[in-house]
């Protein structure tokens, strides 16, 4: 596993967060359009981290951290936000405290065309999700990609859930699986269908229960039936992805090649190291907001 260090004993301009090169290649140049790149990193980090990360975020980002009630929410968010930017910036050469987000009509966050410049070829698309304690991110160029990632754990109400979300195919398919292997099979389900739906950025204008994915454990992660959310179906790609153990986690991405060679980069990890000094991040009391990408 490829690791990228934010090495917290160099600061680096008013950030006070530099990145190492300890990847061993430049990320900027090493990106194609038959590629993507998956990131995954935990969300706990030191406090002295948080202060310094928290100083990249915008003034929007800020506000939003501090309408989270409970400090493990608002942490989270600090954290997952704060290394997209700095992810981000690896590829765009742009400074994370300056990259510049727009959102479509449904919410979907794309990089502005200022921070564009400077990449070698086509945009950079991205996405991003998170779940427990654990934050997954995909980076491609000139592609449509979304990401989804879940936690493992007890889904008391999958049937009854998946009544409301799942294809009448889908619905018969988990109803037959044993009990153990329920979670497993529902977020399966779930997480194919959200990767899909964010990729293509429309939110709820493509029902869930409008196409077929696969769901049973071991079976490879595939459309089966897209005939009621897409005319391009050919063109779409699902892929399981393995980020941490006790999460399952889904990509889909549109392959806008006439080949099928497109290939996933390494796994990679973000992790933090040494003290980072900063100011200390405000405590606030207000409620969460919800954040649908």
């Amino acid at each position: 596993m490829a690791v990228l260090q934010l090495d917290a004993t160099q600061p680096l301009g008013r950030t006070g967060v530099s990145m190492s090169a300890s990847i061993g290649y430049a990320l900027e140049s090493m990106i194609s359009r038959e590629e993507l790149h998956i990131w995954s990193s935990p969300l706990v980090a030191p406090h002295t981290f948080l202060t310094a990360i928290f100083r990249v975020l915008s003034t929007d980002e800020r506000a939003r951290a501090s309408r989270f009630h409970f400090a493990h929410h608002r942490n989270a968010f600090i954290v997952s936000r704060g290394l997209l930017r700095l992810l981000l910036s690896r590829y765009t050469g742009t400074p994370a405290e300056s990259i510049q987000f727009i959102y479509s009509a449904k919410g979907k966050p794309a990089l502005a065309s200022d921070c564009q410049v400077g990449s070698p070829s086509q945009s950079i698309d991205f996405n991003l999700s998170h779940s427990g304690d654990l934050a997954l991110y995909v980076v491609a160029r000139d592609c449509e990609v979304g990401v989804d990632v879940e936690q493992l754990r007890p889904i008391d109400e999958a049937l009854q859930i998946a009544e409301k979300f799942f294809s009448a195919p889908e619905r018969a398919e988990l109803a037959m699986v044993p009990h153990a292997q329920m979670p497993k099979a529902f977020l399966n389900c779930w997480t194919r269908k959200e990767a899909y739906v964010k990729a293509l950025g429309d939110g709820l204008s493509v029902p869930l229960d409008s196409f077929q994915v696969s769901l049973l454990p071991g079976r490879p992660a595939e459309f089966i039936d897209m005939s009621g959310a897409s005319k391009n179906e050919k063109e779409w790609v699902l892929r399981d992805l393995q980020p941490s153990p006790g999460y399952v986690a889904a990509l889909a991405f549109r392959s806008i090649s006439t080949s099928s060679a497109y290939r996933l980069g390494q796994s990679v990890a973000v992790v933090v190291s040494g003290p980072i000094p900063g100011a200390a991040l405000a405590a606030t009391t207000t409620n969460p907001a919800p954040e649908a990408y």
